[in-house]
Formats: C-alpha cells, sequence, structure tokens
C-alpha cells in the first residue's frame, strides 16, 4: 500500500511539474534560491531563455516539412519519367505488332502510374504548403522573439534605472540625516560657546570693575607688607623697608 501511494505521489509531482508555468518557477526559484525571490526583469529573461531554447527544434521541425516536400516533389518527377518510359514501350510494342494481350499489360501499367501521379502531385503540393506555412512560422516566430529580445533588454535599461532611483533616494535620505546631524551638532558647539561667554562673563562680573580689582590688589600686598614689617621686628630684624 505504502509502495503504491509513493507511486501515487511520483506521478503527480510528474505531472504538475510538467506544466510550463510550474516548470518556470521551479527554475527561476532554484536558480535564483540565495535571493528568496524574483524580480520581473529575472521573470522576463528566463522567459526569453525558454522561447528562445526552442527555437532550434522549431527550425528542425521546418527543415524536416522542407525535405519532405522536396521528396515529394522527387516522387512526382520520378513517377511521370516512368509514365513517359511506358507510353515509349507501348508505342514500340504497337510498330512491332505486339498482341492485345501484350498491349493491355503496358496500357494497364500506364493507367496505374497515371493514378500514382496524381495521388504524388496532391502530395507534392500539400507537402509544399505545408512547409511553406512552416517556414513563415518560424520566421513570424523569429521576428516575435527579437521583438520580445529588445522588449527585455528595454525592460532590462528600466530595471537599471529603477536601481539608480533607488539608490539616488537613498543617498540623499542618508545626506538628509547627515545633514540634520550636523545641524544638532552645530547647534551643540554653538550652545557650548555661549556657555563659555556666559561663564567669563560671570566670572568678571564676580570680581568687579578693573579699577576695583586693581585697589584690591593693591590694599592686598601693603597688608602683606605690614605683617611681614611686623615680624621681622618682632624677630629682631631691621625693617628693610623701614
Amino acid at each position: 500500500m505504502e509502495k503504491i501511494i509513493l507511486g501515487l505521489l511520483v506521478v503527480g509531482a510528474g505531472v504538475i511539474i510538467g506544466f510550463p508555468k510550474v516548470r518556470q518557477a521551479l527554475r527561476i526559484k532554484i536558480n535564483n534560491a540565495a535571493e528568496g525571490s524574483t524580480s520581473a526583469i529575472e521573470r522576463l529573461e528566463d522567459t526569453y531563455e525558454s522561447l528562445l531554447a526552442k527555437l532550434p527544434k522549431q527550425k528542425q521541425a521546418v527543415a524536416k516539412a522542407q525535405a519532405g516536400a522536396s521528396d515529394a516533389q522527387k516522387q512526382l518527377v520520378a513517377a511521370e519519367a516512368a509514365l513517359v518510359e511506358i507510353e515509349e514501350r507501348h508505342s514500340t510494342a504497337l510498330g512491332l505488332g505486339a498482341s492485345e494481350e501484350a498491349l493491355g499489360v503496358l496500357e494497364d501499367q500506364y493507367s496505374e502510374q497515371e493514378a500514382l501521379i496524381e495521388e504524388l502531385k496532391a502530395n507534392a503540393q500539400e507537402a509544399s504548403k505545408l512547409a511553406g506555412e512552416a517556414l513563415k512560422a518560424l520566421e513570424a516566430t523569429a521576428q516575435k522573439l527579437k521583438k520580445f529580445e529588445r522588449e527585455v533588454e528595454s525592460a532590462g535599461r528600466k530595471a537599471e534605472l529603477t536601481e539608480a532611483y533607488r539608490v539616488a533616494n537613498q543617498v540623499s535620505a542618508e545626506l538628509g540625516t547627515i545633514n540634520s546631524s550636523l545641524s544638532k551638532a552645530g547647534q551643540a558647539a554653538r550652545q557650548v560657546d555661549m556657555e563659555l561667554e556666559t561663564a567669563r562673563a560671570e566670572s568678571q562680573l564676580n570680581q568687579g570693575s578693573a579699577g576695583e580689582i586693581e585697589l584690591a590688589e593693591l590694599e592686598a600686598k601693603q597688608r602683606r607688607a605690614s605683617v611681614r614689617s611686623k615680624l621681622r621686628q618682632k624677630a629682631g630684624l631691621s625693617d628693610s623697608n623701614g
């Protein structure tokens, strides 16, 4: 039972794979497994390659049809030559006074050959017609494939242009992010400068005006000199300033 089920599954899979679209999807998926998915241009190119691969077989079929037409024409020519030969033999037999029986044999052959020629004519005409139609179909297919090739090439250029737009848009977006970051960085730098200037201004305010600062320094220097003189006197040293 398991073997029967397995056999049915294999046959079913074979039937499914037999459909052109399924084969195309499998082929594309296998060829692009690394990417995980296919683009429209990839599907177009795959379709073109698949159709192009069928062209040699179509050419072989047309060549076979042309060979068949040529062979049919050769058979017709040979049959007509044989008919002429029968006519000549009949004429010779009459001249030699052949019997009715002998003449009857040649006349029967003549009738059969005429019937054969009519059949071969019909075959040759039909074979020639089929070969001509096959050649026209092949030429039409080749022209359509050429047109499809140009469409695929055009689609490829459009796909490249689309990718260029995507890259440009991505670069533009990244530049916008960079410019925004630079703007914020500039604001931060200006804030640092502002804070430095503010600190300097506060320091100057805390110290007072330039004149006040000078007076404070002189008073401090005088106090230090007075203290130094007092300490020297207590130490029994003469005051060098005294």
